[in-house]
């Protein structure tokens, strides 16, 4: 009975983590294709900079 219990404790950890995990990815993709936006020469620039400079 209690190792039944422990295992399904186990799986559901399991599957937590495994969620966690996939959250932190998506979040570090994000934060990587946001820097990639980002023109290299300058240190994350305002905004209302870029809008300008594009052209819109």
């Amino acid at each position: 009975m209690f190792l039944n219990l422990s295992i399904q404790l186990l799986l559901k950890a399991n599957r937590f983590l495994h969620l966690s995990i996939q959250l932190v990815m998506q979040a570090h993709r994000f934060l990587h294709l946001s820097i990639q936006v980002v023109p290299a020469g300058s240190q994350f620039p305002p905004p209302i900079n870029t809008a300008s400079a594009a052209g819109l």
